[in-house]
This record gives structure tokens, C-alpha cells and sequence, in this order.
């Protein structure tokens, strides 16, 4: 237990010093409207959703080049899966509702674990994804399987991720 919530403190101090360098580095970077529970950190440029799922993990990244990267799609684990009621799905589609989006370029699911490619299948089939990228490991649970079946199905690339590489 104790190296799981390591895990966790790491992924939020990461998420943290991600959030402060994008800050540092972008001016003219306006402070976040507390009113709006999806308002991002952004310049005229560049736009960083962290999205709320609980404690699972959705970011979405707006690229100066009007590139959109989705990084995970996960599942708070609290309650079971039901993509029309529950509130990690419902806050994914109204951010993407939000900036009007219909394009993803790249969508990256970081490992293997259900909270982190849980609506990936729901992504893929409600937007018009360019293309995936995947850790190397593999699993047999049926949503994993799922996401491989819909990535064939709508004939999107797939790429396997390394450590160190470039994707944008």
C-alpha cells in the first residue's frame, strides 16, 4: 500500500511541476476564472486541461499548432463503470464539448491500468482520433481488449511508446 500511494504522490508532484513550467515559460499566462470548474491555464497559444476524474487521469493539451492531445482516459474506481451517468466521461465530453472539439491527433494512454484507458473505446468512437499510442504491456481484461477491437475497427494507427521518445 505504502508503494501505491508513493505512486500517487509522485504522479501529483509531476502533474504540479508540469502545471509550474508551463506557467513560467508562457507569457502572458492568465490566472484560472474560479467560476468555471473547466477553465485552463492558458496563453493565446497553448491550453492545459487537467480533467477531473477522480482519482483516475485525463489531460488535455491544445497545441499552438491546433494539434490536440489526450493523454489517458480514466475511471475513478469509487463506482462501477456506466459511461452515461458517470461523472468522469461527463466532465471528458464537456471540456472536448467545450473548446469544440471533434479531432484528437494523438491519443496517449500511458499504461495499463483501467483508470487510466478506461473510456478510450468511448473516445474513439464519439471523435475522430488520428492515431494512438500505447505502452508495450498488454492485458486480457475485456476493456483493454475492447480498445485494441475499436482502434482496428476504425483503422487507426497505433504506435508503441518508448522510454525518451518524441511524439509531438
Amino acid at each position: 500500500i505504502i508503494c501505491c500511494y508513493y505512486k500517487t504522490i509522485m504522479k501529483k508532484i509531476f502533474k504540479f511541476l508540469l502545471l509550474i513550467i508551463c506557467i513560467i515559460t508562457l507569457s502572458g499566462c492568465n490566472t484560472p476564472d474560479n467560476s468555471n470548474k473547466y477553465t485552463p491555464y492558458y496563453n493565446l497559444d497553448l491550453r492545459v486541461y487537467f480533467i477531473d476524474v477522480g482519482q483516475a487521469d485525463c489531460s488535455l493539451i491544445m497545441l499552438p499548432t491546433g494539434e490536440k492531445v489526450l493523454i489517458d482516459a480514466g475511471l475513478d474506481h469509487a463506482t462501477s463503470y456506466d459511461q452515461n451517468n458517470y461523472p468522469s466521461w461527463i466532465n471528458i465530453k464537456n471540456i472536448l464539448s467545450q473548446e469544440n472539439i471533434r479531432t484528437i491527433d494523438y491519443l496517449i494512454i500511458t499504461h495499463n491500468h483501467l483508470d487510466h484507458y478506461a473510456y478510450v473505446s468511448d473516445i474513439i468512437r464519439n471523435y475522430n482520433v488520428k492515431s494512438v499510442y500505447m505502452s508495450g504491456s498488454t492485458s486480457t481484461n475485456y476493456t483493454y481488449l475492447e480498445i485494441l477491437e475499436t482502434i482496428n475497427k476504425y483503422n487507426i494507427p497505433i504506435y508503441e511508446t518508448y522510454v525518451g521518445q518524441k511524439i509531438v
